[in-house]
């Protein structure tokens, strides 16, 4: 009998303090200015600082105004999604094009030494059609380093 006096009155005990966690909590609300801002705090951040009057709101529910509230918060959401796609993908395209450059020798500095190659090996050559296939190959060198390359990466007009 008193194990089912006690188990009965330990439910009560719960029930209880289950209704007075699930009563509305009041706290005094503080408006503080900080670095400028206005700060919104439950302790005074100043000892004059005196809490605000905090009423309910008041009105009627609109169905209406909530849900176009409701389509404007998601279609603020949706261009925020995208626009963090767009930034992840510009990101993703600046990380590929430098692990293409760390992956790729230069350019510039592959056609400077192929121009470099073909004027040496023409003058070291002496049969006349390998001479004339080195000084094309340097003056293709030369010409894609002068479309490809920045002025200060070109092969040099007097190295022709």
């Amino acid at each position: 009998m008193e194990v089912h006096y006690a188990r009965q009155s330990m439910k009560h005990i719960l029930f209880v303090a289950a209704l007075a966690a699930a009563l509305p909590a009041h706290a005094q609300v503080f408006k503080c200015q900080e670095g400028g801002k206005t700060v919104f705090s439950d302790r005074p951040c100043h000892a004059e600082a005196k809490p605000l009057d905090v009423k309910p709101a008041a009105g009627a529910y609109d169905p209406a105004a909530a849900a176009v509230l409701e389509q404007q918060t998601a279609r603020r959401l949706e261009a925020q999604a995208a626009a963090q796609k767009y930034r992840d993908k510009a990101e993703e395209r600046r990380e590929m094009a430098r692990a293409k450059e760390a992956a790729e020798p230069d350019e510039c500095a592959r056609l400077r030494q192929q121009h470099a190659d073909a004027k040496r090996w023409s003058k070291e050559f002496h049969h006349p059609e390998n001479i004339r296939r080195e000084q094309e190959k340097a003056k293709k060198a030369a010409s894609d380093s002068f479309f490809k390359c920045g002025p200060g990466e070109r092969v040099s007009v007097f190295d022709q």
